[in-house]
């Protein structure tokens, strides 16, 4: 989904805390949408949005996953 909005999207974690089977996050992207996104068509905007995000792990894969983002753009 991403990758086809924003084709040079870029992903960092800022911090990332486990305990037990849970792993929290707090990520922040950024990108171009030169391409179509859910609804909406390209629109050339740069955005930067920040994310966190919790993860349950089970046997060594992501079970479940619960995000909270942000965005904005310019």
């Amino acid at each position: 989904m991403f990758r086809t909005g924003f084709p040079d999207v870029k992903f960092h974690i800022d911090q990332m805390v486990g305990e037990g089977n849970y792993v929290a996050t707090l990520v922040h992207g950024e990108g171009t949408q030169t391409g179509q996104f859910i609804q909406f068509p390209p629109s050339g905007k740069h955005a930067v949005w920040r994310s966190v995000g919790f993860f349950r792990v089970e046997d060594g894969l992501i079970r479940e996953h619960w995000g909270i983002p942000t965005c904005s753009a310019s």
